[in-house]
């Protein structure tokens, strides 16, 4: 997936963690990891509150059901499977594949207003180049392209990962392995950035180490390391 440096866009970081030396100290990783591996939606771009706009859309228009905490409890598990859990939940009868293509279509009508998180970019900028880095991600790859386009990440890669090329999505571990597997890397080797439970689960399923930035990057920059700093992540 990289073909280069990624185009430059109109998102500005913080001085002390757009320089990517800075960020190398900011983000240390251990010296036996030899590869990363990061979630998109909620990771990498914060997309989360336009992909509740799109399930919200789609599942009124469809006759079904969603709320905000189940969105939030099921981040991560592909689309279909969303959509299976919630007619379970409520009795309702939407069409997973129906249900799919409409809400993948609300949220590209969307998507131009998705905004990089700053300080996750910072540490893919800070190991362009130094570590093998992988995408892995619950949705479908000409969504997730769109979105790393938007937000200029789209070359910063080696390879992208997602639930179109495995059986089982997150929770499960089947695409972390594949990541590792695509990147050359030994699972044990990996550290994963996610910002849900089902990628957190995975991850350690798959034996990787892994770093929750729902608290990380904000304790980082306040001087202070949380439990999932990357030299205590469990596993």
């Amino acid at each position: 997936m990289r073909q280069g440096r990624a185009s430059a866009r109109s998102f500005s970081l913080t001085d002390h963690v757009s320089r990517p030396d800075l960020a190398l100290t900011m983000f240390p990783i251990d010296s036996d990891i030899r590869g990363l591996i990061f979630d998109c939606d909620g990771t990498l771009a914060d997309t989360m509150p336009l992909h509740q706009q799109a399930w919200e859309r789609a599942m009124q228009e469809l006759g079904g059901r969603v709320s905000g905490q189940e969105l939030t409890e099921l981040a991560g598990v592909p689309t279909r499977r969303t959509i299976e859990i919630l007619n379970e939940r409520h009795g309702t009868s939407v069409d997973p594949d129906q249900g799919n293509a409409l809400k993948e279509a609300c949220y590209r009508s969307l998507v131009d207003q998705a905004q990089p998180i700053a300080e996750v970019v910072a540490v893919v900028e800070a190991y362009r180049g130094r570590l093998p880095m992988a995408v892995a991600t619950g949705g479908q790859r000409h969504v997730v392209m769109s979105t790393l386009t938007q937000i200029g990440m789209v070359d910063a890669f080696d390879t992208l990962v997602t639930a179109d090329d495995v059986a089982h999505g997150k929770p499960a571990p089947d695409i972390f392995l594949e990541a590792a597997r695509r990147l050359g890397v030994a699972p044990e080797a990996c550290l994963v950035f996610e910002d849900a439970d089902a990628g957190i689960e995975g991850a350690r399923r798959a034996g990787m180490r892994w770093i929750d930035v729902r608290t990380y990057p904000v304790a980082v920059l306040q001087g202070r390391f949380p439990d999932h700093y990357p030299g205590r992540a469990r596993s």
